[in-house]
């Protein structure tokens, strides 16, 4: 592992688990592997919509305004 990767668990039913098994078998790849993939596969689609992008600015609107209340509540 790198230097900044982490481990995390994951629950998944018996029948996912063994078709995942299965695909990786095939693939030569690990469960891990095929999951990380799949993953960053399915970010990378989710943050080129529209509605991500409506919400994250919408998220980044409301947290630079609960940010700006903390500052200027030390500032007083």
């Amino acid at each position: 592992m790198g230097d900044h990767d982490v481990v995390v668990s994951v629950r998944f039913s018996v029948d996912s688990l063994r078709k995942l098994q299965l695909i990786a078998r095939v693939y030569s790849k690990s469960v891990g592997e095929l999951i990380r993939t799949a993953i960053d596969k399915h970010v990378e689609e989710l943050v080129h919509t529209d509605e991500f992008k409506d919400k994250a600015t919408e998220m980044q609107e409301r947290s630079n305004k609960a940010l700006a209340e903390l500052l200027k509540h030390r500032l007083d």
